[in-house]
């Protein structure tokens, strides 16, 4: 299978002056449309819509330490999503979008080195949990507690090495339940985190050569990151085999995931702005190589990405330390188009 150059619809969002450390697409819903928000390395966080406009919303900032995680859901079980905005310094801020001047924010202080975060039911108890990822070797969930309004920590989990890069998706096991994988720096190995309880098991990749510098994610992948660090090839391990995402072009600096009804898909950005779009369902997984479906080249300064579908079209933001944010439009019957030929 060939990989199709295209030349996506794109439009500017807005440009930010201060230098920043973490984006987010929000997918448009019944309370709020479809939004970029990124974190500055100054504690503000920027709120852009994608609605044709470049206008900035600033919510202000509460402490002077870089927003490193963002993330969404219905954390405090207020029946909408809410933006969850952590600092490195372990300020968390819960706003409903879209934001406005003089909103209420729920504001709380958790464990520092926060890298990543996001929020899942990771449990099937119908309550979501936001599980965090730290720069030094722990991951953690918290979960709120409706008697005294706060959120508390239920788990804490140690890997034996530095994080390079991370996943979230569905038991590959037990095809229940979700679990997290850690890949390690430096390491031919991963650590998988079930959130069942179970104890954390470390995996050895079964190809020999598999690098030091690879990411292996599950099957049915949630949400992927890559920890300040550039990796040559993701791994998807299915049915005990493991599918390699074949990159055509240099290091992968960003990655995202995002989950359609008929496909999963995966978003890469490399070191020099080539963006690579992959598709695979249990249909098309008969290879043990994957190929990207579509390419193109953004900006060669891009450093951030963050993917959603809203209304049947893959968006794909882009941006670098300062300047624009630009979002990219690709219809998802292109990708299924690709996919099935």
């Amino acid at each position: 299978m060939s990989t199709t150059s295209i030349c996506p619809r794109s439009y500017l969002v807005g440009s930010i002056s201060a230098s920043s450390s973490s984006i987010l697409l929000l997918p448009a819903t019944q309370y709020y449309p479809t939004q970029v928000v990124t974190g500055g390395t100054n504690g503000e966080v920027y709120f852009m819509m994608c609605d044709g406009s470049t206008d900035v919303v600033k919510m202000h900032a509460r402490t002077s330490s870089p927003v490193t995680a963002l993330t969404s859901g219905n954390l405090r079980g207020r029946a909408r999503p809410e933006l969850i905005a952590i600092s490195a310094d372990g300020f968390l801020q819960c706003v409903h979008p879209p934001y406005t001047h003089g909103a209420s924010i729920y504001t709380q202080t958790v464990q520092s080195n926060i890298a990543a975060a996001y929020v899942m039911d990771v449990d099937g108890d119908g309550q979501e949990e936001l599980v965090v990822i730290m720069t030094d070797r722990v991951v953690r969930s918290f979960r709120w507690s409706a008697e005294d309004s706060r959120l508390h920590p239920v788990n804490k989990w140690e890997v034996p090495n530095q994080i390079s890069a991370l996943s979230i998706g569905e038991s590959v096991t037990s095809l229940c339940g979700a679990e997290a994988w850690i890949s390690q720096l430096a390491a031919r190995f991963y650590v998988c985190v079930p959130f069942s309880g179970e104890q954390p098991s470390v995996t050895f990749p079964q190809n020999k050569e598999l690098g030091l510098d690879v990411m292996l994610i599950p099957f049915r992948s949630h949400y992927i990151y890559i920890m300040g660090t550039i990796i040559s090839n993701i791994v998807i391990v299915a049915n005990q085999k493991e599918l390699v995402l074949t990159n055509p072009g240099w290091g992968v600096a960003a990655a995202a995931a995002v989950r359609h009804k008929t496909f999963n898909c995966i978003v890469t950005l490399d070191i020099t702005g080539m963006v690579l779009i992959y598709g695979y369902n249990q249909h098309s997984v008969t290879k043990s190589e994957i190929a990207p479906l579509l390419c193109f080249k953004t900006f060669s300064y891009a450093t951030y990405l963050a993917v959603t579908v809203s209304n049947e079209m893959l968006l794909i933001a882009v941006m670098g330390v300062v300047g624009n944010v630009v979002v990219y439009e690709i219809p998802v019957k292109t990708v299924a188009a690709e996919l099935t030929e």
